[in-house]
């Protein structure tokens, strides 16, 4: 149902959220005694999110069969910069409202990632904006079977407020 899948949307982007975040801490308490952390720490904190994003979709307990990162990146992105998150939601927000595909519009938020996180220096240096990549890869590569419904016409298209059988009847005359 509707309140489990946005139970379940909200707690894989809290997981992705929550490993950054967790990662930001410990490196930003590294920078005062550690050199290293100094100077790896944004990548160190891009790659603890790249990881994340990489057990939801393949996590040993279910036998490598996850969820396809969505969620997660999205959780990720708002961790690693408030500013890059409401650009990626906002992307997701327009294209889905036009095309009515989610998958659609999460495939065009996520690559479009990289570019806009060089554009506002969230990636700031080639690692970062390879890292970032990884992320867009990752989730672009799960979305094969969406992008093979979109390219058949197959995919799932929302309506906002019509009825199912409304969409596949004909117009009454």
């Amino acid at each position: 149902g509707k309140k489990v899948a946005l139970l379940t949307l909200l707690l894989d982007a809290a997981k992705g959220f929550l490993a950054v975040y967790l990662a930001k801490q410990q490196i930003l308490e590294g920078v005062y005694t550690d050199a290293e952390a100094a100077k790896y720490g944004m990548e160190i904190i891009m790659a603890t999110g790249f990881f994340a994003i990489l057990g939801h979709c393949f996590p040993i307990w279910l036998k490598f069969k996850g969820g396809k990162g969505v969620a997660t990146a999205f959780g990720v992105i708002f961790a690693l910069s408030l500013k890059l998150g409401i650009l990626c939601g906002a992307t997701w927000v327009i294209v889905f409202f036009f095309s009515r595909y989610s998958s659609l519009a999460a495939l065009i938020a996520i690559a479009l990632l990289p570019f806009q996180a060089s554009r506002y220096d969230v990636a700031a240096n080639m690692e970062q904006s390879t890292l970032l990549g990884l992320v867009s890869l990752l989730v672009i590569l799960r979305h094969k079977s969406n992008i093979n419904n979109l390219i058949n016409g197959t995919e799932h298209k929302f309506s906002f407020g019509e009825s199912k059988k409304a969409e596949h009847e004909p117009p009454a005359t």
